[in-house]
């Protein structure tokens, strides 16, 4: 069961599983209404949040803290509801690379 095993791969795939952790609860615990604050230089043209929320939250919400919240808001502002589906596809993919699955077969 062992033997075909790579530690390299195997922790891949142990980083990604951390990050779609990180990804579905910072997107499940996403509020509107968390302050993300001012961005660094050249990220601040790109992205505004939302003044239409009321009322703005004093402490953020998001069980993922500012990051959580920073990632949950701008993956929902560029896919929307594919945000979900863009989380769903990388648990998938996780799961295919630990279990030793070929991901190219159809």
């Amino acid at each position: 069961m062992f033997e075909n095993r790579n530690l390299k791969h195997d922790l891949i795939a142990l980083a990604l599983f951390c990050v779609c952790v990180f990804f579905g609860v910072s997107l499940a615990t996403y509020s509107p209404a968390d302050p993300i604050g001012e961005l660094i230089r050249p990220l601040n043209h790109f992205y505004q949040q939302d003044v239409l929320v009321y009322p703005q939250s004093d402490t953020v919400e998001n069980a993922c803290g500012n990051l959580g919240a920073l990632t949950a808001d701008i993956t929902l502002n560029v896919f929307g509801v594919g945000a979900y589906y863009l989380a769903a596809s990388l648990l998938i993919l996780d799961v295919l690379l630990l279990c030793r699955r070929d991901t190219s077969e159809e």
